[in-house]
C-alpha cells in the first residue's frame, strides 16, 4: 500500500514538473514548448477549465447525495441558503451542475432550476433588477414547458398582481357580455327599464369618471391605514413579484434551486450590492439558494465595507463583522477542499485523455 502511494506521488510530481515550466506561456496562449501544441488563450471557450463534466471525478458523490436527500425531503419547505465555498478552479460550478443532474434524475417534475451570474450584471444600473429578472425567467421560461403553460403563468401572475383592477375589468366585461345577449330579448318583450348593455356602458363611464376625479382614493382614505409604499422605490415591488410568481409556479409540491455564481469576480462594491439583492429571495418557502463563492474574497470585501463600523463593536475587528454578516445570509456553509493525491492524479489523467481526443478530432 505504501509503495502504491509513493508511486502515485512520483507520477504526480513528474506531471507537475512537465506543466509548471510552461505555465506562463500557456496563460498567454502559446504552448510551443515540450508538449509541442498550440493552445488557445485562457479566455477561450475551448479551454479545459471551462468544461463542465457530467461525471464526478473528484469523489464528491456522497456530499451530492446528501444534498439531494435534503432538498427533496417532503417536509423540508423552509427557505434555505447554502454556501458552496472554495478557491477559483476548485470545481464549485461543476459540483452544482452534478447536483442539478442528480435532482433531475430523482424527480425532474418536482424541481425548477435557475441561475444568476453576478459578474454578467456588474455594470448594470440595478443588480436587484437583474436578479429579479433571472428569477422570473427561471419560474416562467422553463425549457420543458410548452408555450401555453408559459402564457398561463404570465396571465396568472398579472391577475394576482393587478387583482383589484382585474376584478373591475372582469365585472365590466361580464355586464357588457350579458347586455349583448339579453338586450334583444328585452326589446322584444317591450321592457321599459334600462337594458343590461346600457347598464354596462353606464357602469364603465361611471368608473372612468370616478377614476379621473379620484373618488375611490377619497373614499378609501376613511377606511384604509396610511401607506408609504410609493416612497420605497422598486425593491419591495420586486420582492412581491418574485413571491407571487413562486406561489404560482411552485405551489405546494415543487421546489426551486437557484444558483448565484461568479460573485467573487465582482468588484468589492458590487459584491456588497449582490449580497443585498440576495435578500429578495431569502424568505420564500420552497426556494433553495446556492451561493458559489471564494469566501476569502467575499469576506475581504465585507471587511472593507464595515471597517469603520467595527471600531464601535466589542472585538473591533472588521473580519469578525464580515463573518457575522455572511452567517446571516448563509445557513449552511459547505467548503470544497482540494482532492487527495490519488483523486487528483485520476482527474488529471481524465483531463489529458479528453484533451488528446479533442485534438485528434480536430
Amino acid at each position: 500500500e505504501q509503495e502504491k502511494k509513493q508511486g502515485t506521488n512520483a507520477r504526480i510530481i513528474r506531471a507537475l514538473e512537465t506543466i509548471i515550466p510552461h505555465w506562463e506561456e500557456w496563460l498567454k496562449g502559446n504552448m510551443d514548448g515540450a508538449l509541442g501544441t498550440q493552445y488557445e488563450s485562457i479566455g477561450s471557450r475551448n479551454t479545459i477549465s471551462q468544461k463542465l463534466s457530467d461525471t464526478d471525478h473528484l469523489n464528491r458523490a456522497s456530499l451530492i447525495t446528501g444534498l439531494v436527500e435534503q432538498i427533496t425531503y417532503e417536509n423540508n419547505t423552509a427557505p434555505h441558503t447554502i454556501g458552496i465555498f472554495g478557491h477559483w478552479g476548485i470545481g464549485k460550478s461543476n459540483f452544482v451542475s452534478l447536483l442539478n443532474q442528480k435532482l433531475k434524475e430523482k424527480d425532474e417534475s418536482m424541481m425548477v432550476f435557475g441561475e444568476f451570474n453576478a459578474w454578467s450584471y456588474e455594470n448594470t444600473d440595478s443588480i436587484h433588477a437583474g436578479l429579479t429578472q433571472e428569477m422570473m425567467n427561471a419560474l416562467i421560461e422553463e425549457k420543458r414547458s410548452s408555450l401555453i403553460e408559459k402564457y398561463c403563468r404570465i396571465t396568472q401572475f398579472n391577475w394576482k398582481r393587478r387583482k383589484g383592477e382585474s376584478i373591475r375589468d372582469a365585472f365590466i366585461i361580464l355586464v357588457l357580455g350579458l347586455g349583448l345577449v339579453y338586450a334583444p330579448i328585452e326589446q322584444k318583450l317591450g321592457l321599459g327599464f334600462l337594458s343590461l348593455i346600457s347598464f354596462g356602458l353606464y357602469a364603465k363611464s361611471f368608473l372612468n369618471m370616478a377614476k379621473k376625479l379620484k373618488l375611490d382614493a377619497k373614499v378609501k382614505k376613511f377606511f384604509v391605514k396610511p401607506s408609504y409604499t410609493e416612497y420605497l422605490g422598486n425593491i419591495p415591488d420586486m420582492e412581491k413579484d418574485i413571491k407571487t410568481m413562486c406561489d404560482i409556479r411552485l405551489g405546494k409540491d415543487k421546489k426551486l434551486v437557484f444558483v448565484i455564481e461568479d460573485l467573487d469576480r465582482c468588484s468589492p462594491a458590487n459584491i456588497i450590492k449582490t449580497l443585498e439583492a440576495v435578500k429578495l429571495v431569502l424568505k420564500i418557502e420552497r426556494v433553495f439558494v446556492f451561493l458559489l463563492v471564494d469566501e476569502t474574497i467575499v469576506l475581504a470585501a465585507l471587511a472593507e465595507h464595515y471597517e469603520k463600523l467595527s471600531e464601535y463593536q466589542t472585538y473591533k475587528d472588521p473580519k469578525i463583522t464580515a463573518r457575522s454578516y455572511l452567517s446571516k445570509i448563509i445557513q449552511q456553509p459547505i467548503r470544497l477542499g482540494p482532492p487527495d493525491n490519488e483523486t487528483l492524479y485520476a482527474f488529471l489523467s481524465y483531463l489529458w485523455k479528453e484533451d488528446s481526443e479533442d485534438e485528434k478530432q480536430k
